[in-house]
């Protein structure tokens, strides 16, 4: 197992804050047209990769995997490739047997991590364990179409995405590093650092806006202006939250097991529940009754500012996030009557994110120190990753020359 030194060391691009878009050459990445990253400057940072059924990595941020230089000697999808070497199929991930020693480094806390496309069998998901200043866990995340994390090309008939119109389903579990954080405080989802670009007119937005508000009430949302965001409570987002006391293993330690990967429902038990129901839903309802429950519940919480109830050190939370309005093959967002709108066409060569943070006021004399400020508060980042699309990095790049 990594120990935490190993795993925050930094590449030359991440030291010098200026790792703004994938260094790895589009025709390398693994799973093309996409390539998920902790994001660099949040303090998430990879332990290691494995699949859901072992303990052991397939990449992971100690010495044996780090040259001397910090960079990745073999990665999670070369060590795949050999796994599959027995299937007629050949389906490789996309790293054109390139030698590692001619690609651009990575280090623990800009490396390229995989997605899972639901086909995998069981035991054979891609976990990501992972740190941050604030949270240790484990990430798994499902793209619908996407390749790369199974011998067989993605097939739409069969596994998780089958049957569903969902896609894409990202889940995080693990527990939090510091106490006495207020829950009606946390805060998941979109923040961005430029404007948007080639926003769509005025009604648009506000429609969209009205669309994302029916499915969080309680959305700071703001598509203008320098930091654009659209941000809701970390308490009634996920479509399932799932709360368990922690077992005794070591604090700074923790590796979500398979179960992870299965069918995750709402829970029934009140010791497993986020938070105390004002009107408790009956056992034999549906997972979906359970979660609207919760979410009723707590954003009557945030609405009046209620800051009672903490995030508790000694319970492993598990967060599931589901998203069906976004195709992320074609990178577009469908909203409904109001037709489709081009990603890669908004967002002005930013990645889109899976983030959570600490929305709080700044204490005195208290600096940001690289931190984000939104509505005049700051946000400490639980986890920060973030979902590149090829289609942005044109963008991202022209953006980077013009801020040189």
């Amino acid at each position: 197992h990594n120990n935490d030194n190993t795993y925050r060391f930094q590449c030359k691009l991440c030291t010098e804050n200026k790792n703004h878009f994938p260094n790895l050459p589009i025709e390398n990445w693994p799973q093309r047209p996409f390539f998920l990253r902790p994001t660099p400057g949040s303090s998430t940072r990879i332990k290691g990769v494995r699949f859901s059924g072992d303990e052991e990595y397939l990449w992971s941020a100690n010495n044996n995997d780090l040259d001397h230089n910090n960079n990745s000697t073999t990665d999670w999808w070369d060590k795949l490739n050999e796994t599959w070497k027995s299937h007629n199929s050949g389906n490789k991930t996309n790293n054109n047997n390139n030698s590692n020693n001619n690609l651009p480094s990575m280090c623990p806390q800009c490396y390229c991590i995989p997605l899972n496309n639901g086909n995998e069998s069981k035991g054979k998901s891609l976990f990501i364990d992972f740190e941050s200043d604030s949270f240790l866990g484990t990430l798994m995340i499902r793209v619908r179409h996407s390749n790369g994390s199974t011998p067989e090309p993605y097939n739409d008939n069969y596994g998780y995405f089958s049957g569903v119109n969902r896609q894409y389903q990202c889940v995080i579990q693990g527990r939090f590093k510091k106490g006495n954080i207020p829950m009606t405080e946390c805060v998941t989802g979109q923040i961005f650092t430029r404007p948007l670009t080639k926003l769509p007119h005025r009604l648009i937005c506000r429609g969209a806006i009205k669309v994302l508000s029916f499915f969080a009430p309680r959305l700071q949302a703001s598509f203008d202006g320098s930091t654009p965001m659209a941000i809701s409570p970390l308490g009634s987002t996920p479509q399932t939250l799932i709360v368990k006391h922690a077992s005794s293993i070591a604090k700074n330690k923790y590796q979500a097991d398979s179960h992870l990967e299965d069918h995750l429902e709402e829970p029934t038990e009140d010791s497993e529940r986020l938070i105390p129901l004002s009107s408790k839903p009956n056992p034999s309802t549906s997972s979906m009754t359970r979660a609207k429950a919760r979410k009723k519940t707590f954003d009557v919480l945030c609405k009046n500012n209620n800051k009672s109830l903490l995030f508790d050190t000694n319970r492993v939370y598990t967060f599931e996030f589901l998203q069906h309005l976004i195709n992320f093959t074609t990178f577009e967002v469908n909203l409904g009557s109001m037709g489709k709108l081009s990603l890669n066409e908004i967002l002005n060569g930013q990645p889109l994110k899976i983030m959570s943070a600490h929305q709080h006021n700044l204490e005195e004399g208290e600096q940001l120190n690289g931190r984000i400020a939104v509505n005049e508060q700051i946000l400490d980042v639980f986890w920060s990753f973030e979902i590149w699309h090829e289609k942005l990095i044109h963008d991202a790049k022209l953006n980077q020359k013009c801020s040189a």
